[in-house]
């Protein structure tokens, strides 16, 4: 998961998808075949500092950037689910529990 925090600065999308395509470089180099998954950013609940509308107009340029590159899984059906959202923008214990098996059926 990567870009959540990105965008409370006043980072731009090309460079927030520059950098994450950095970090796939990265990780590409050090082990080629390596199997890279990504997370979306996952939309907030009531949070101010967090615009739903910026998340997901960053995550469809994340995903048309890097969905030949990476495993790209949703995490969107989570955040629409307020009991799995414990503040608005972090994940609650069951929002783990359903992440996790989410991610485990994304890598079988």
């Amino acid at each position: 998961m990567h870009g959540t925090n990105d965008i409370v600065y006043p980072y731009t999308d090309e460079f927030i998808v520059d950098r994450i395509s950095q970090t796939f470089d990265y990780i590409s180099q050090r082990n080629p075949k390596a199997k890279i998954y990504f997370l979306t950013i996952s939309n907030t609940n009531g949070r101010l500092d967090r615009s739903n509308k910026r998340i997901n107009q960053l995550n469809k340029r994340l995903i048309s950037a890097f969905s030949q590159q990476v495993t790209i899984i949703e995490t969107k059906p989570l955040s629409d689910i307020f009991e799995y959202i414990l503040d608005g923008l972090h994940f609650s214990d069951e929002g783990y529990k359903h992440l996790k098996s989410v991610v485990e059926e994304a890598i079988k």
